[in-house]
């Protein structure tokens, strides 16, 4: 899958402000997710959010294939990135 990289000034329609691209591909803890620049901003201050949109795509860890690299639980995540998604925490019934 092609990417754009505004490093290499490709373009896929992504805010012109924003260094990102529209679609981030992260390795978290060896998951990788791909998700929109706009979901990993949609909660102010957070962490995710001073990450992609205070700092430039060269000023964060990167893995061998060129992913936005997070050292965190990967499959814990999915919970933190569907909560981005839709502003409403969904946790899994079975966990504690």
């Amino acid at each position: 899958m092609a990417l754009a990289d505004p490093e290499c000034g490709i373009s896929n329609g992504a805010d012109s402000a924003s260094p990102f691209s529209d679609i981030i591909e992260l390795n978290v803890g060896g998951q990788v997710y791909v998700t929109r620049h706009t979901t990993l901003i949609a909660v102010p201050d957070s962490l995710l959010w001073n990450m992609f949109s205070k700092k430039t795509p060269t000023e964060l860890a990167r893995d061998s294939k060129g992913r936005f690299f997070l050292d965190r639980d990967g499959f814990l995540f999915r919970y933190i990135l569907d909560y981005l998604r839709d502003l409403n925490l969904v946790l899994d019934p079975d966990r504690p």
